[in-house]
């Protein structure tokens, strides 16, 4: 029995009554989630980008606005320089705890995945690609990858830059490069014998 709503569930007007408000609920929590999603994409559109609170070398001030946190902002250039020299994430991990620099959450062990993200995340170099992911229904709240679902805006200079341009498209060559060798050693090898037995 609620007593608020005033409805006995074991009576059937209850179990009716108990249907309806939650469908009303739903209604409404699906309305809020088309208001927010539509406001989030408006400001998409016109280039207004709040940067997310924890991305290495960035920080907020008291006012609100993005500056260069130094300390992690020596981290992702080293992290750079270190994949322009040929390291692969793996050896730049190594290096990394080797050298007892904390990862972006805080831990002392890093994460191949990690350094991956920081090498092409284009938000380094003051940019910012927006609508990479989006939430696919308002009932999961989970977010999937955008790809061509829908429109994706590229605002520039919407932050200060801790790494240049050129830097960053030669460091997404070597991602790529790496990511292929990798690929072809996940490929099975192939002989004469393979599926025989």
């Amino acid at each position: 029995y609620f007593q608020k709503e005033n409805i006995n569930t074991a009576d059937s007007t209850g179990e009716f009554l108990i249907t309806l408000m939650s469908s009303f609920a739903e209604e409404e929590s699906r309305s809020i989630s088309e208001n927010v999603t539509w406001a989030v994409r408006h400001r998409y559109a016109q280039g207004i980008y709040y940067l997310p609170g924890r991305l290495l070398g960035y920080t907020h001030n008291r006012g609100g606005e993005i500056q260069v946190d130094e300390v992690g902002a020596r981290v992702v250039r080293f992290i750079y320089l270190l994949a322009l020299s040929g390291k692969s994430s793996t050896d730049i991990c190594r290096i990394l705890m080797d050298y007892s620099v904390f990862s972006p959450g805080q831990r002392q062990r890093w994460e191949p995945a990690t350094v991956r993200s920081i090498l092409t995340n284009e938000k380094y170099t003051g940019n910012a690609l927006l609508q990479k992911t989006f939430v696919r229904d308002h009932l999961s709240k989970r977010q999937v990858a955008n790809k061509g679902e829908l429109p994706q805006y590229y605002a520039t200079e919407t932050h200060p830059a801790i790494i240049d341009e050129a830097t960053f498209e030669a460091a997404q060559e070597i991602v790529r490069q790496h990511a292929e060798r990798r690929r072809d050693c996940a490929r099975p090898q192939r002989s004469e014998f393979t599926t025989k037995i």
